[in-house]
């Protein structure tokens, strides 16, 4: 998403991307001390900061992760209307990652 807000893009549509950066930011940092956290109970390191969960854990840690990932969580995105971008080239990797804040017209 960053790439595509590095773009010269009209101002509604910077300003969607961008401001859906600054909001998804937070939680996906949120989520990845959660994540860290959970290594951290449940896993032993095996080399560099590389681990492992241990065969004992493996359940309980599989049973908190899906709980984490699961969280059902209201995120408020601004919609950019497809013909707001249609005539800009966007990479595929561009194009997945606005694809969630596109709004279907044909809908």
């Amino acid at each position: 998403m960053r790439q595509a807000a590095s773009r010269r893009l009209p101002a509604r549509t910077s300003f969607a991307i961008v401001r859906n950066i600054k909001t998804l930011q937070p939680i996906v940092e949120d989520i990845q001390t959660a994540y860290n956290e959970l290594i951290m109970k449940y896993a032993e390191p095996i080399e560099g900061d590389k681990f492992r969960v241990k065969e004992e854990n493996m359940s309980e840690f599989t049973t908190e992760l899906n709980s984490l990932y699961n969280l059902d969580t209201k995120v408020p995105i601004i919609k950019i209307k497809f013909a707001d971008i249609e005539n800009f080239d966007f990479s595929l990797e561009e194009t997945e990652a606005l694809y969630f804040m596109i709004e279907d017209e044909e809908a």
